[in-house]
């Protein structure tokens, strides 16, 4: 087999990106392939949109439909990631807190 030119290599790449691969499966994909697709498209989140700190920032969905879409992410801390999700005063309404 004679080696293949690099503009081959990149034929073939293109060729079985996203849903031309037999592996793709769109929005069917899992809770942690999802966040590895936003990382690697958004990179990583760096400043809470809603308290301007950059300490604990993750990427939160919008929507809560976990949708592969960049514009249904946002950058949060985890505290007002929580907030936002409703489990910050379920966190705090542990037993031990009462």
């Amino acid at each position: 087999m004679h080696p293949q030119t690099i503009q081959t290599r990149i034929k073939i790449s293109e060729s079985k990106k996203f849903d031309k691969n037999y592996n793709w499966k769109g929005d069917n994909v899992g809770y942690s392939a999802l966040h590895k697709w936003v990382y690697k498209n958004l990179g990583k989140a760096k400043m809470c949109v809603d308290c301007n700190t950059e300490k604990n920032v993750e990427w939160a969905n919008i929507s809560g439909e976990y949708k592969r879409d960049i514009c249904d992410w946002e950058q949060l801390c985890r505290k007002c990631h929580m907030i936002k999700d409703g489990r910050f005063e379920q966190h705090c309404i542990h037993p031990i807190f009462i």
